[in-house]
């Protein structure tokens, strides 16, 4: 729920109501024991905690718990497929692989946020993937799990989410791989769960439907980021020479692209329900390689519609005491050094158009004052 809503609803402010619901579960947790926890009901409470703490909680206290959760998935026995063992029900199954693939979600995420390796390697678990069906399609006493289905369904925001992560896991556990050979089978992992991605959830959707329009916004959003994710490694400075022009346009044009259908998702009021899912993940990546490239390029088109989005995206996430969670994630000090280094590279060439007589290589570039939540963001950082 937003601000507004609670006080509305409940009246209470957010972070009120937000500390003593934490409170409650953290009272809650200790009594049912769960670091000794033998029910999967106790797992999911934990782990249903956990996603809505990220984005509140110190990143480095998540990476914490995460540890904790980890240790106690895996002695719950929730990294080995429940099909190995004749004593659960098909149902039992379903539940126990989409509670351990959430948790990995959360293991990527959180490593991502605190600039490290997932803490769950790939070889440590052979747990399957959910499957693709509505919940109404699951029943406790079944004998037998259905068949996975073609198209969206009440779980398949999630299932995109952990195809990612599946890609993305292995991308940051090989990041100290070879880099060329990484590079080459990055490439391939990319191209292999696109097309899986679209051929299993994105066929025949009506966009028209609000559901199913969040559904292929969010898949665009998340297959941007996969290129981008890829070249990670080389877009530090001191490899900056290892990317060609051609690659480069490539990745500013996904950065932007992501960045955008982020901030489409953030302000679309059909996301509703999906919204404190969804909106957990800031576009770190999309990021860092479009002020990377804003910092060597200040004018054109796609750099105005860069800066478009970039003033978008921290209007939106980055001002105020919402922000304050965002500002407290590792990549965040990257963020503001390149923001910082971008923006007077923008007032460098607009000195420059101004003593030229308005325009720079027959473009005019846009006023100064045109990104004000960038400015006052950069304000509220100097004092």
């Amino acid at each position: 729920m937003r601000h507004e809503e609670c006080m509305l609803e409940l009246g209470e402010s957010q972070d009120v109501l937000s500390a003593y619901y934490r409170l409650g579960y953290e009272q809650a947790s200790a009594r049912a024991g769960f670091m000794e926890a033998t029910s999967l009901m106790t797992m999911q409470a934990h782990i249903l905690y956990l996603s809505a703490l990220r984005g509140e909680a110190d990143p480095r206290a998540m990476w914490a718990m995460m540890g904790l959760a980890a240790r106690a998935a895996q002695s719950f026995g929730l990294h080995r497929d429940g099909g190995h063992w004749g004593h659960l029900t098909p149902f039992a199954v379903e539940m126990r692989r989409r509670l351990w693939w959430q948790l990995l979600d959360l293991d990527a995420r959180i490593s991502e946020d605190n600039g490290r390796s997932p803490l769950i390697a790939e070889t440590r678990f052979d747990t399957q993937m959910p499957l693709n069906v509505h919940d109404t399609d699951l029943d406790r006493k079944m004998q037998e799990l259905p068949d996975s289905r073609t198209g969206i369904t009440n779980v398949t925001i999630s299932l995109i989410r952990f195809e990612v992560t599946n890609l993305l896991r292995r991308v940051l556990l090989g990041l100290e791989d070879d880099k060329q050979t990484f590079k080459n089978s990055g490439e391939s992992w990319v191209e292999q769960a696109q097309q899986w991605i679209e051929k299993t959830y994105l066929t025949d959707l009506d966009t028209s439907q609000p559901f199913a329009y969040i559904v292929a916004t969010y898949a665009r959003l998340i297959v941007s980021k996969m290129w981008l994710v890829i070249y990670a490694p080389s877009t530090k400075r001191h490899e900056a020479t290892e990317i060609n022009s051609d690659i480069s346009a490539k990745l500013f044009m996904s950065s932007v692209e992501a960045i955008e259908e982020g901030n489409r998702l953030h302000g679309d009021p059909h996301v509703g329900p999906y919204a404190w899912y969804l909106e957990r993940d800031v576009q770190w990546h999309s990021m860092i390689v479009l002020l990377s490239e804003l910092c060597r390029n200040s004018s054109g088109n796609l750099v105005d519609r860069a800066w478009t989005a970039i003033e978008v995206l921290v209007r939106d996430r980055f001002l105020g005491e919402k922000g304050s969670a965002q500002q407290q994630v590792l990549l965040w000090q990257l963020v503001r050094r390149l923001l910082i280094k971008a923006r007077m590279t923008r007032e460098r060439k607009f000195l420059e158009e101004s003593l030229k007589g308005g325009e720079v290589y027959g473009y005019r570039l846009k006023p100064l004052d045109s990104h004000p939540a960038i400015d006052a963001l950069l304000a509220n950082e100097r004092t």
